[in-house]
């Protein structure tokens, strides 16, 4: 066989796994955090979230098939008080990424989520503009996307391969894919779910309710959280 077809097969794999998983990797290694991994969930959680409330305006076109958004607005939901509970899936290692978050919204009480709902129909009647509606509920964390992609047990002593210098030395030498899977079998994953609930009472919240929950107590009606 021609060893340029061998060649070509080879730089054709690293073109790939350089376009498909070299931001991906360069992601994690640039967004890792100084606190300890077994707390970033509490920490997460304790951050003051911003609550959106979406409307989408839609109709349906290709025989049904394809959904085609027309319209959006959205406003922000105006809470003064909320506690946080949070679950975690996966296991904690020297290094461990959070892999996925899911979040939830709940109500403290019945006057915090009429006010939700009044505000939600006040956002639908002025975007109505199609044939369906979608209502949806949108929580942001403050500096989520900057912080707590990647943290260690001890981040004083993190592992020195743990880096971008290290990741570029191995790209030099051609073991950009070993270094990859090395990376992703070293680092354990956790999914993080958690419930804020929402409050129009006090300007407080009580840090004893950051905690993880297995429970829940509230049985208020379920939103669609993006």
């Amino acid at each position: 066989l021609n060893p340029l077809f061998f060649i070509a097969v080879l730089v054709l794999y690293f073109v790939t796994f350089y376009c498909t998983t070299d931001s991906t990797i360069r992601f994690y290694l640039r967004n890792r955090t100084r606190i300890p991994s077994t707390e970033v969930p509490s920490h997460l959680v304790s951050i003051r979230p911003i609550c959106w409330i979406k409307v989408e305006c839609y109709h349906y076109a290709w025989y049904g098939k394809t959904r085609k958004v027309t319209k959006t607005g959205r406003k922000q939901f105006h809470f003064t008080s909320f506690r946080s509970h949070y679950e975690v899936e996966g296991k904690f290692s020297t290094a461990t990424r959070l892999r996925r978050l899911t979040r939830d919204i709940k109500f403290i009480d019945d006057r915090t989520e009429k006010e939700f709902y009044e505000q939600m129909g006040s956002l639908i009647r002025e975007k109505h503009s199609d044939d369906h509606q979608r209502q949806l509920a949108n929580i942001e964390i403050p500096g989520f996307e900057r912080m707590h992609i990647l943290s260690f047990s001890d981040p004083s002593q993190r592992p020195f391969w743990y880096s971008e210098a290290f990741y570029d030395l191995c790209l030099a030498f051609t073991l950009g894919a070993v270094y990859g899977t090395l990376l992703y079998c070293f680092t354990g994953a956790v999914d993080v779910s958690v419930t804020w609930e929402l409050g129009l009472g006090d300007d407080e919240k009580d840090d004893n309710d950051n905690v993880p929950t297995t429970e829940e107590d509230d049985h208020s009606e379920q939103i669609e959280c993006v």
